[in-house]
């Protein structure tokens, strides 16, 4: 989803470009409303994608739901437009979204941007039944590769690859 964020998002597409190579894609960028038609210069700037213009800001829930409207594949992967892939990431997260019938969905373990060795999301706790409050598991920490995959309560809005069968209209 792009808003105002072009040369955001034209870093994300350059990075998926760049590492995504074993799997079939549909890429569906969704400007959500921007100043300018940045959707226009996207399609003109990557004519392999599908860039959709919303004349207003649609929201992050309106924005996704208009680009899940469009999407033709057995998955959605939604990511936000300053995401940078890694490579192999798209298979591996595809593996473990199938490895049981119980998981809807994952999300990545995802590095800060300005500081790439630090994480930004390794997970989520569960839910305070006191406070109500929850943490980001290894939010700030230094990625040492010791966050395996674990269940999560919650996934990132940043990343979230799902089952496009299991969303709920």
């Amino acid at each position: 989803m792009n808003y105002n964020g072009f040369h955001d998002t034209c870093e994300f597409i350059d990075s998926w470009a760049a590492t995504v190579f074993s799997v079939s894609y549909e890429m569906i960028v969704i400007d959500n409303g921007s100043t300018a038609n940045e959707a226009a210069l996207l399609q003109k700037t990557y004519p392999f994608i599908q860039a959709v213009r919303s004349e207003r800001n649609l929201g992050f829930a309106g924005g996704n739901n208009l680009g899940i409207n469009l999407a033709k594949g057995k998955y959605l992967f939604l990511l936000n437009n300053d995401v940078c892939m890694v490579k192999d990431a798209i298979p591996l997260l595809i593996k473990r979204l199938l490895s049981s019938d119980k998981i809807a969905g994952v999300s990545p373990l995802i590095r800060d941007y300005a500081e790439p060795h630090a994480i930004q999301f390794a997970g989520y706790t569960q839910l305070s039944p006191i406070t109500l409050r929850n943490r980001a598991i290894g939010k700030g920490k230094i990625n040492k590769g010791h966050y395996p995959a674990q269940k999560t309560p919650y996934l990132h809005g940043a990343a979230m690859l799902l089952k496009k069968n299991n969303r709920q209209a």
